[in-house]
């Protein structure tokens, strides 16, 4: 997606819009659930750049990205990069669990983290659960 070597660039983002409503990471579970992993990573990197370090969105997204290369990883064979990035990428979301609830900026975090360790344990490509979602 950016050949140049360059980092996208950082959308105008509203930290007071809802994950329904967010259009830029949106696009970012769009490209993760038809397994644009990379491309999904680069669009929620560049929210997370946005995101006060406080706010509970910042461990969601960066727990986001790092499922992201998670997955790439798997995919690539590489079980050691892996399962360590599994491992940090789970350890993120259920502290947003832990902080927020079950359910952070209309992300599913209980079934997504269950998504994510099936795919570890060799089921299918992951999805992103959304609250409302079918």
């Amino acid at each position: 997606m950016y050949t140049d070597g360059g980092a996208p660039e950082e959308p105008d983002w509203d930290a007071n819009q809802s994950g329904e409503t967010d259009q830029a990471f949106l696009w970012g579970v769009d490209l993760f659930n038809h397994r644009y992993y990379w491309e999904a990573h680069e669009a929620w990197e560049a929210i997370w750049h946005r995101v006060d370090r406080g706010d509970p969105r910042s461990e969601l997204f960066q727990g986001l990205i790092q499922a992201c290369a998670f997955v790439l990883q798997r995919h690539r064979g590489m079980d050691k990069p892996a399962n360590r990035l599994y491992s940090v990428s789970v350890g993120r979301l259920q502290g947003v669990v832990e902080r927020v609830g079950v359910v952070c900026y209309g992300v599913q975090l209980e079934e997504t983290m269950a998504r994510l360790t099936a795919f570890a344990e060799g089921g299918d490509w992951p999805q992103l659960s959304l609250r409302g979602a079918v």
